[in-house]
């Protein structure tokens, strides 16, 4: 009820805000490229055809034809009938045809989009891609057009055969030039409990029978709730209230004792207060509740439990007028958005005077396991489950419910000031003010044994005059064994409204609270929330001082829950006004900075009233799911009328999955592997979920966090593929496999551990010295992983160890292999050689071979000058060749020069090229019968 003005105020504003802009041409496209890369499905302003749930993009030109800066959110709709209901894609919205798709290989959220459309009426200015439920607050100029676009995933909920519209959501009523498409027929029907529950597939499923006969049935396209397609039903002799004579039946569906079960549905009537009694039939017996309908289409929901294993519903007709059905659904307490059990809970668990109905229901965990409910303006009197009647006047401005146990078991006692002959709230200010005064409770929290509750004062000053606020908040002090207030102190540092609390992690000093009228932020020591301790807020600057007046914003929203979902990892729920979108905003600290707006759920529409305050109960948390409950308003007489019309509807989010600080595990999308190593390379076979990936890489780590790409394979229609890549090194290696999916969506596997022991098992490795060269032998029985062996040489044996040859191993092999290779340019005299390399993953040297090179004992040749400060001359005596070639190399074996002199009557040689730099280096003569060498000495 306090909130009709607050909406009238919301409406216009939101009205204004996005009035004169306009949606224009659009243009469908493929999931397949960049912003600029990506193809079209068709032409522009043309409607397709989808076959199957890949991610496709719709870009929808927006301009700004009004002589001021406009806004737009960046929002798309969709419906199935462009009367309505519109409903907002989001990226958590479970129940939806369609989700945005989120981000892939190609795209990221936020991107500025370029010129794609044909359009020149206004001037282009880059609009937004957008993939995820986030802030896309954008602005528009005068007389400019932006595009924005969309990547949208149908999901399991698509209908077949069924043309599906979109609008940007402008907040206008725009029929014409819509972008569209139709599903083909090859879609499953959703597996729900009850089928055809809108009539889209006529009567299918439905039966009507009139016992007085001359009532008509018939579907109609016209006054319907959702869909193409409603029940109309005219009643001529309706019989005795309940008595079933006119009634629609749905076929049995199965049901089971272990489940709690909850009907919802959309109905409306030609007359007020028409009666239509809703009969859940199985056969040990009938439930039923009565409902009184109203002339505008409303939602109507009836929870129960049932032990047969087949249930009908039925609706009978109660008065001789006509009623629409449309949109009937069955629930059950695994339902992810719905939560069923607590639907129950509150329906059949209340008895004696008490709760009927309500709005701001809030709650807090108890440590014996009851909850504490703190709810404001509440209806009184006797509950009755079997209808859905007020039947009473008196109102309370705050009562509070204690929970027995947990949903859908625990019972639930209410309690209220006064006694039941004159009862009164359950808070009560100490002064009065005006003609009427009384708290509207805000956030409670547990502080030892009480629980403490914020209280915001409001007062009527005259009659006529509104509800105010008072500049006055309180805080009740309540017994947890008495559940009696004990004391009511007024905060006298704060002047505004704040709302919200937030307990602390276990080890932190303070508790935060959140303001309403400021969207600050303030703390006060743990367990001391009373008027004797001042509470800090947090300025503009960073820091927290105690002066109220200087508290900052820090957030663009009105908070009504926030939760610790773990370390460093917070939620902030809201509602965007008359928007029917829960929402939410992550942080990672109470401060904030808050961003990753997601959109929770989308509140079905209804006629005649509006929803607000969602509240995160959390003591319902379990794996980051919540239960989230919502209040719905309507006028006074609807309230008395009928109960649901003024009751808390309770969804289930998951907060903790949105989370961008959560830490996610791996998304499961590969089930089995094998890998083969075999000669040089290894073989990886690996099994995937779906079938329908586009394609993988195996990445490849050291450390388990920098990852590379060592083989890549294209997705097939199989889960079974194969990549190839090079054997491992020595040590620890990571792996995982990244895969795409249809959507080109990319998900990484767990990580994958391998301790490599690279091994060879060396049987023999020999050394002998030729004329000029030394050759090598190495045989091996085995390998696993061998990628090499390297052959050092040193010029003592003891230092001086230097890599000469580098021999590439075999792999994996099981049988026995050998190799050959040479030092060429061996050192005079005794050369020192040693095998490296891997056994059982260890660095391992062989027994040191030696080589004698020794020169002949007589010889013509000599060096001089030696040293030398010039070129390298050699003189070689009756030398019987033609020619000889001469290799300068350093004491590691490089080549400095290699020339072919012809032999000359002097006798004597110089080589062309003279080695850069002093040191000693090797010099060998080489020809027919010929082999020497020296030690030169550059100066």
């Amino acid at each position: 009820m306090k909130k009709l003005l607050l909406l009238a105020f919301f409406l216009v504003c939101y009205s204004h805000s996005f009035a004169y802009l306009s949606q224009g041409h659009w243009r469908w496209r493929n999931n397949d490229g960049t912003e600029k890369g990506a193809t079209w499905k068709t032409g522009q302003d043309t409607a397709i055809v989808i076959n199957d749930t890949k991610a496709i993009r719709l870009r929808i030109n927006v301009t700004n034809g009004w002589n001021s800066v406009k806004y737009y959110g960046s929002g798309l709709e969709y419906t199935v009938n462009p009367k309505g209901p519109w409903i907002p894609l989001s990226s958590a919205t479970a129940n939806n045809a369609f989700v945005l798709a989120g981000n892939n290989a190609y795209l990221t959220d936020n991107t500025l989009t370029t010129k794609q459309i044909v359009d020149t009426v206004k001037t282009f200015a880059p609009g937004k891609l957008i993939t995820m439920s986030a802030n896309h607050s954008d602005s528009l100029l005068v007389d400019q057009r932006k595009e924005y676009e969309w990547i949208i995933k149908p999901t399991v909920n698509i209908l077949p055969d069924t043309k599906y519209y979109f609008r940007a959501a402008l907040g206008g009523e725009q029929v014409s030039n819509l972008p569209s498409l139709t599903t083909g027929s090859g879609f499953a029907v959703p597996q729900t409990l009850l089928s055809n529950g809108s009539f889209e597939q006529g009567l299918n499923g439905w039966a009507n029978t009139d016992a007085n006969d001359g009532s008509t049935f018939a579907i109609q396209d016209t006054a319907i709730y959702e869909g193409n397609k409603a029940l109309r039903v005219v009643v001529k002799t309706p019989g005795a209230a309940g008595s079933g004579a006119v009634q629609t039946v749905h076929a049995p569906f199965a049901t089971s004792s272990a489940r709690t079960y909850m009907v919802r549905f959309w109905a409306k009537a030609g007359a007020d207060a028409a009666g239509l009694t809703l009969a859940i039939q199985g056969a040990s017996g009938t439930k039923t509740c009565k409902f009184r309908l109203t002339k505008t289409m409303d939602e109507y929901q009836f929870a129960f439990k049932i032990t047969d294993p087949q249930t009908a519903i039925r609706f009978y007709y109660d008065k001789n007028t006509s009623y629409v059905l449309d949109k009937v659904s069955v629930f059950d307490d695994n339902d992810p958005l719905i939560d069923v059990a607590m639907h129950y809970m509150w329906q059949n668990n209340r008895s004696g005077y008490g709760w009927l109905t309500t709005d701001a229901q809030k709650s807090v965990g108890m440590p014996d396991g009851r909850t504490a409910w703190i709810f404001s303006d509440t209806w009184m009197g006797i509950n009755d489950p079997t209808n859905n009647f007020t039947n009473t006047s008196l109102l309370l401005n705050n009562v509070m419910v204690i929970q027995s146990a947990k949903e859908p078991n625990g019972t639930l006692t209410t309690y209220y000031g006064g006694t039941q002959a004159d009862p009164k709230a359950f808070m009560l200010p100490v002064t009065p003010k005006g003609i009427q005064y009384f708290y509207w409770p805000r956030d409670p929290i547990i502080e030892k044994d009480n629980i403490k509750v914020l209280l915001a004062e409001v007062y009527v000053e005259k009659s006529g005059a509104p509800i105010a606020f008072a500049g006055i908040m309180s805080v009740a002090t309540i017994s947890q064994s008495t559940l009696k207030v004990t004391k009511i102190e007024d905060l006298p540092f704060i002047k505004e409204q704040w709302e919200t609390l937030l307990a602390g992690d276990a080890n932190a000093p303070y508790n935060y609270v959140y303001g309403g009228a400021i969207r600050g932020i303030a703390r006060y020591p743990k367990d001391q929330l009373s008027a004797s301790v001042p509470w800090e807020f947090y300025t503009a600057g960073g820091t927290w001082v105690k002066d109220a007046a200087q508290a900052t914003n820090i957030v663009d929203v009105d908070f009504a829950s926030v939760v610790q979902l773990g370390p460093d990892n917070y939620a902030g729920v809201y509602m965007t006004p008359v928007s029917n979108s829960i929402e939410v905003v992550y942080a990672k600290s109470p401060v904030g900075p808050w961003t990753n707006r997601t959109q929770l759920y989308f509140i079905p529409p209804f006629t005649g009233g509006f929803a607000y305050m969602p509240f995160v109960h959390k003591e319902t948390g379990k794996d980051g799911v919540f239960t989230i409950s919502y209040s719905v308003g309507t006028s006074i007489p609807a309230m008395l009328n009928d109960k649901g019309t003024y009751q808390p509807r309770y969804i289930k989010a998951n907060l903790g999955a949105l989370s961008p600080y959560a830490v996610a595990p791996p998304v499961t999308t590969v089930t089995g592997y094998g890998a083969t190593s075999a000669g040089k390379n290894v073989t990886l076979d690996f099994t995937t979920l779906k079938a329908d990936d586009t394609g993988y890489e195996v990445q490849s780590s050291t450390d388990g966090s920098s990852w590379k790409t060592i083989a890549t394979t294209a997705g097939s229609n199989s889960t079974k593929h194969q990549a190839v890549f090079k054997n491992p090194h020595n040590g620890p290696n990571y792996y995982r496999i990244v895969t795409y999916d249809i959507d080109k969506k990319r998900y990484a596997s767990a990580k994958i551990f391998s301790q490599v022991k690279e091994n060879a098992a060396v049987t023999t490795f020999t050394a002998n010295g030729k004329s000029n060269r030394v050759d090598f032998a190495i045989n091996t029985s085995s390998e696993f992983c061998n990628r090499r062996f390297v052959i050092a040489r040193s010029a003592d044996g003891q230092t001086g160890w230097a890599q000469l040859i580098e021999v590439a191993g075999s792999g994996t092999v099981s049988s026995a292999k050998s190799y050959a290779v040479s030092d060429n340019n061996p050192l005079p005299g005794k050369n020192y050689y040693r095998l490296v390399y891997y056994l059982n993953g260890v660095i391992t040297y062989s027994t040191i071979r030696v080589v004698d090179m020794a020169p002949a004992a007589a010889t013509a040749f000599s060096v001089y000058p030696n040293p030398v400060s010039a070129d390298v001359s050699f003189g070689l005596k009756d030398y019987t060749g033609k020619q000889v070639t001469a290799t300068l190399t350093d004491l590691f074996g490089k080549v400095i020069t290699t020339e072919t002199l012809n032999i000359n009557a002097q006798q004597h040689y110089t080589l062309k090229v003279r080695p850069a730099q002093r040191g000693t280096y090797i010099l060998n003569v080489s020809g027919e019968g010929l082999r020497e060498t020296a030690k030169v000495l550059v100066q």
